[in-house]
């Protein structure tokens, strides 16, 4: 689906009145909506994904453009359908090439402990044959180390239980899911969002040189190597779990403030089968090519045996 129609009418609309103040339109109205007209056309997201067979690669590539951007919200939320039996297990059953490769490795990874006060822990992981050239600094206090992604582990306010709510890779992508529903241990992880100043390409990254953990404070401090920064606030909890992100590096009409990316084989096989915006609600893979903002839901309709309980997400301006 093209862009809306609505905004560019509304403006044209707008100018027509300019040249013809006869044009039997109330003033008013078109004032109140203007504002709102004006502001979706100022960010979108595109559709960049790709058909696969493989429920390990992210095939859906969505990056999310602003014209200007200062906030935008991330909010993990547990799916709209009954998840029934969970399932989190790998399934590599219809994958060739890297992707295939990467399933000798997924179990060698080696976290460290750098932080725990009894409600917050984090950890730092290392992975044989990580595929950027570099590490990230993760900072927590005094402690600190070079790890290639960071876990953040919380206590269930509720419950003697400390799930991990939180995960941010070296190539910028942060995956974030909310607290258990009650009865339930845990739930799993699924789609990520990239962070940061990452060029659109088949398998964008935005490298982080560095990230400073406040645990009490719920904050991450991300410093990019190509430079820029970002200021993470974080809050989770049983029905949802949020990352409000403040933009210091760069993002304008050809640098996304942010890329969306998931996996989708086929409904009822996917982490992700539909997007919604203020246009309407189109499969994720295919129907559409530019969606206006200022908000973005990308949920699953239909239950899915892969990570089955891992959270929809929306993404939304708020600054």
């Amino acid at each position: 689906m093209k862009k809306s129609l609505i905004p560019a009418l509304a403006t044209v609309l707008f100018v027509a009145l300019l040249l013809n103040p006869a044009l039997p339109v109330q003033g008013a109205a078109l004032k109140a909506y203007l504002p709102f007209t004006i502001r979706e056309l100022d960010h979108w997201a595109r559709n960049d994904s790709t058909g696969t067979t493989c429920a390990e690669e992210d095939n859906v590539n969505t990056p999310v453009f602003a014209q200007r951007i200062t906030r935008f919200s991330l909010t993990a939320t547990h799916p709209l359908y009954d998840v029934g039996v969970d399932n989190c297990n790998f399934d590599f059953s219809g994958c060739t090439g890297a992707a295939a490769q990467e399933k000798g490795v997924l179990q060698a990874d080696v976290c460290t402990g750098l932080y725990d006060d009894g409600i917050n822990v984090i950890k730092g992981c290392v992975v044989p044959g990580w595929w950027r050239p570099f590490s990230m600094r993760i900072t927590v206090g005094s402690t600190g180390g070079d790890f290639h992604y960071l876990q953040f582990y919380r206590k269930i306010q509720d419950a003697n239980s400390w799930p991990q709510f939180l995960v941010l890779y070296e190539d910028g992508n942060l995956r974030l899911k909310p607290h258990p529903p009650a009865g339930r241990n845990d739930v799993c992880f699924g789609s990520s969002v990239i962070i940061g100043p990452a060029t659109p390409a088949a398998r964008p990254f935005v490298d982080i040189q560095e990230v400073t953990v406040n645990p009490s404070a719920m904050t991450l401090d991300l410093t990019f190597r190509s430079g820029g920064t970002a200021h993470v606030s974080l809050s989770v909890d049983r029905t949802r779990a949020v990352a409000s992100i403040d933009v210091n590096y760069p993002a304008d009409k050809n640098k996304p403030f942010a890329i969306f990316r998931s996996m989708n084989v086929t409904d009822g096989n996917a982490d992700v089968d539909h997007i919604q915006s203020l246009s309407g609600i189109f499969p994720i893979l295919s129907g559409w090519t530019t969606l206006q903002g200022p908000w973005w839901f990308f949920h699953r309709a239909v239950r899915s045996i892969h990570n089955t309980s891992a959270p929809d997400i929306r993404i939304e301006i708020t600054e």
